[in-house]
């Protein structure tokens, strides 16, 4: 009985796998053409006259091939009565080696593909020139024997003539070195031989990190060919545009890059095609008042190097007499068709706390000229500024002493005693005044001093507030002075930090570079005036603090 069992469980298994196997899909693996030719595309196609188990599963296909494109193709027909239905995928992949491949079976679910074994073969470069080819990559490097963080130029053109689409071309990847893009791509016209090509151009700004050889690598360029089928008998109206994808290369370039020479012996490595060193001055006659600032400004601009190559230009350092106070430089990198040209501008306050004359040292700045491979230095030679008194500033009103006239008469004996009498009666009314000052001197004018000084404050308030809301600089900066001078007992920018939070500081800083500026700017004063009296409120608040706590401790 049990053996009857078995047997008939055996034929409905057996039936089960029949029944499954005639449902299954019956997937066709086909490629458009053989052989297939090395970066170039072809189409690997996947047809089912069924719907398979499942979408397809694309991903064993990554190790040989790059997929490019995917698609899928429905078609449906009724032919005598009968429904026909393909679907196709359609890919657009491309080999990653030559020889012989297997396309490895596909999942779509439940169902299975069979293998494909395909041909690939290596690019015919045997019968052609690259000038030949429709479609070629040319690079070069100028110059190829170049210094350890000096610009080598880069360029890549590429020759067609073909049509193409969905071009991209790969970036430069150079070990131990920094690239950047020059300018925009051009486009012009050539003839090869006889053969017309359009050019694309397209330029880079090496700068090697290390000496030694360095090594740029092939540029790859992946685009769709584009082409128009036949033409078809409808005329060419209807005619569809077919295209290939095709992958090239370019040759790799090599560069020897040199060492820092031994005769360079100047702190800071700087190897360019050309430097230019200047300066301008706020006030040119390179005169200042005592306690305000004289700004200078420094430029340097070099070709063939990356602003982060320049070197600070500040080198002078503050004195007991003469304070320096740069402000953060300014880098700037124009990327020009021709190289790079780099941009250093930094601005320094110069204040003086005394008078008299003060020499600003030389500024220079060695370098090696890469075109002629000496070695240069930039200077600013020396400069003397003069700082003078604020009195100075002003006509100082002398009182004419009086001449003595030979002709005038002599004094008699009467006249003396009238004048003696006369001279006694100022002194008895002199005694009396100062007798009733003294007497004055009391509470009432005590409240009276007291209020002159504590209004000082605010007239000075009051002034700065007038200046910001007119938006003036020079008046600003005045009544700004004055005010730290009454508030905190002293007029140096570098001595009010203990007094004023950083957001006040960097206010005033740019006030100053609004006021001694080469160019004139338009400064606004509220963002100022606000600082300042949230000042005064916090300076208030812990003030009476501060009395707060020494009643307590009187206790």
């Amino acid at each position: 009985m049990f053996r009857r069992f078995n047997i008939q469980v055996s034929a409905l298994c057996v039936l089960v796998m029949f029944i499954f196997s005639v449902n299954a899909a019956d997937i066709i693996v086909s490629v458009d053409r053989s052989p297939v030719v090395k970066n170039e595309s072809f189409k690997l196609l996947f047809n089912a006259l069924e719907s398979p188990d499942d979408d397809p599963d694309f991903s064993p296909l990554n190790e040989q091939l790059e997929v490019l494109n995917q698609r899928k193709n429905t078609k449906s027909s009724w032919v005598n009565g009968e429904s026909n239905k393909r679907i196709t995928w359609v890919l657009d992949v491309m080999a990653k080696q030559a020889g012989e491949l297997t396309i490895p079976p596909i999942n779509f679910g439940d169902d299975v593909t069979s293998a494909l074994a395909i041909n690939v073969v290596e690019n015919d470069t045997t019968t052609s020139t690259p000038e030949m080819e429709e479609l070629f990559l040319d690079v070069k490097a100028t110059p190829n024997d170049a210094y350890v963080q000096s610009q080598v130029l880069y360029t890549v053109r590429l020759y067609q003539r073909v049509r193409i689409g969905q071009a991209t071309l790969t970036e430069p990847a150079v070990e131990n070195a920094i690239v950047e893009k020059l300018g925009e791509d051009k486009q012009f016209n050539t003839q090869i031989n006889g053969v017309n090509y359009s050019v694309f151009e397209r330029m880079y700004a090496i700068f090697p990190q290390q000496s030694g050889v360095l090594t740029i690598p092939p540029m790859e360029l992946t685009a769709q060919v584009l082409s128009d089928s036949p033409r078809s008998r409808f005329g060419s109206v209807f005619n569809q545009q077919s295209s290939q994808a095709k992958r090239i290369r370019s040759e790799g370039v090599d560069v020897n890059v040199r060492a820092i020479p031994a005769s360079f012996t100047a702190e800071h490595w700087l190897a360019a095609e050309n430097i230019h060193l200047q300066q301008t001055w706020s006030n040119d006659d390179l005169k200042v008042t005592v306690g305000e600032p004289l700004t200078r400004t420094l430029t340097v601009l070099a070709e063939g190097v990356s602003s982060s190559q320049l070197p600070d230009l500040v080198t002078e350092q503050s004195s007991g007499s003469l304070k320096m106070y740069p402000d953060q430089p300014m880098l700037r990198d124009q990327k020009k068709a021709d190289g790079v040209v780099a941009l250093r501008e930094q601005k320094v306050a110069i204040i003086p706390s005394k008078a008299g004359q003060f020499e600003i040292p030389a500024i220079r700045i060695p370098w090696l000229n890469t075109q002629t491979h000496q070695m240069e230095t930039a200077i600013l030679p020396a400069v003397t500024i003069t700082a003078v008194n604020p009195e100075s500033e002003g006509i100082t009103h002398v009182e004419p002493q009086a001449e003595v006239d030979s002709n005038l008469p002599t004094t008699n004996a009467k006249d003396t005693k009238y004048w003696m009498w006369t001279s006694i009666a100022l002194a008895i009314g002199w005694m009396a005044t100062l007798i009733w000052i003294a007497v004055q001197r009391t509470k009432p004018q005590q409240l009276t001093q007291d209020k002159t000084v504590s209004t000082a404050p605010k007239v000075l308030l009051n002034r700065l507030r007038e200046a910001c809301s007119k938006n003036n600089p020079k008046d600003a900066m005045n009544a700004f002075l004055n005010w730290a001078e009454l508030q905190h007992g002293t007029r140096q920018l570098s001595e009010l930090k203990a007094f004023v939070n950083d957001e006040l500081l960097a206010e005033i800083t740019d006030l100053n570079a609004a006021l001694y500026a080469n160019k004139k700017q338009v400064w606004n004063g509220a963002r100022l005036i606000q600082l300042v009296e949230e000042n005064v409120s916090l300076k208030t608040t812990t003030d009476k603090e501060a009395g707060a706590l020494q009643a307590l401790h009187k206790i």
